[in-house]
């Protein structure tokens, strides 16, 4: 098992289940991959349960747990493994515009999960669930945040009970929202949008850019598995970035026909 997120760990239960010796790879110290940083944001402390009571269940199962190890066909290919399940997770997107790369911008995974710091004043790019969330958290923290969606509503593909708790706590500091408006540069003053209904661009003034436009599978950590073993699958964000439901029912259902 490469991976040892929700997708991983249900796969890696459902197969000590099933009686198969599972020996589950994940390359940082704790298990639970995104949900560690799905449980920072304020009142989702439930998701970091969730990660406890799933890893104490592959713990009473006897599975192999090897953490600080990325999985790595080298490493695999001595234990001869009947199939590879790569749980490996998504990246965040990172886009391909001037100044990204500068020190003042985060993803919202380094935010939440690493603690990284950010500025009085910030910038979250995107509002699905987890922009939201890390606006919420921000401004929570006395910061004066700025959410900016290209779409012309936030919150696109958020539940709308979850959507409107969220927001009704993140519209109490001091804050804003910029929707129809579109990330084009980073630069010393800040940010560079592109008012996608007037067709102009404007400077907004930030001390640090946090993105959070998604993300897309790794699919190159498999690459190597598939090249080298007859029986590989992939699971969860490897596959299709989704929710932690969908996540733990692919690892079970996928473990479960294996």
């Amino acid at each position: 098992m490469a991976g040892g997120g929700p997708a991983g760990m249900e796969a890696a239960r459902v197969l000590a289940q099933r009686k198969f010796n599972v020996v589950l790879f994940e390359k940082t110290s704790v298990l639970g991959g995104q949900l560690n940083a799905a449980s920072k944001p304020p009142h989702k402390e439930k998701i970091g349960w969730l990660v406890e009571t799933m890893a104490e269940e592959l713990r009473r199962l006897n599975v192999d747990i090897r953490l600080n190890t990325e999985a790595t066909v080298e490493i695999v290919k001595p234990l001869g493994p009947a199939g590879v399940f790569v749980a490996a997770g998504a990246a965040p997107i990172i886009p391909q515009i001037p100044g990204v790369d500068r020190a003042n911008v985060i993803t919202a995974e380094e935010y939440l999960q690493n603690g990284a710091d950010v500025g009085k004043s910030v910038a979250v790019i995107g509002s699905g669930l987890t922009g939201c969330e890390t606006a919420e958290d921000l401004a929570g923290k006395g910061h004066k945040v700025t959410l900016v969606e290209m779409l012309k509503k936030v919150g696109p593909g958020v539940n709308e009970t979850v959507l409107y708790d969220v927001m009704s706590r993140f519209n109490k500091g001091d804050t804003a929202i910029l929707t129809s408006h579109r990330l084009m540069d980073i630069t010393d003053q800040g940010v560079v949008l592109l008012d996608m209904k007037a067709t102009a661009t404007t400077v907004l003034p930030v001390d640090t850019v946090v993105l959070a436009m998604g993300v897309r599978p790794r699919r190159n950590v498999a690459q190597p598995f598939i090249d080298t073993f007859d029986d590989v699958i992939l699971i969860g964000d490897n596959v299709k970035g989704g929710r932690i439901a969908e996540a733990i029912s692919d690892g079970f259902s996928r473990a479960f026909s294996f």
